[in-house]
């Protein structure tokens, strides 16, 4: 849950690590450890789902936040996936 809510803070909702890490009362490197740790479940997670994706890459679609960094038809079954992983 702690994980998730860093992650949807840090790449939706576009804000900083040193925004999180202070507001969490944390150091930077412990923010950016964690941010990272949640990246790789969720690689780990599509990976168990049959999607292989090298860690560079989703942290490069995560950290571009374009539609254009994603194909279409996976940012319209974002929902859909999440829940199928356990991240609703």
């Amino acid at each position: 849950e702690e994980l998730r809510g860093i992650l949807i803070a840090h790449f939706l909702q576009r804000r900083t690590q040193a925004e999180l890490a202070q507001e969490m009362n944390v150091s930077a490197e412990t923010m950016s450890r964690r941010i990272a740790e949640g990246v790789e479940l969720i690689r780990k997670r599509l990976k168990s789902q049959g999607m292989v994706m090298a860690i560079g890459a989703l942290t490069y679609l995560m950290l571009n936040r374009t539609a254009a960094a994603a194909p279409s038809p996976l940012v319209a079954n974002l929902g859909r996936m999440a829940r199928r992983l356990g991240l609703k």
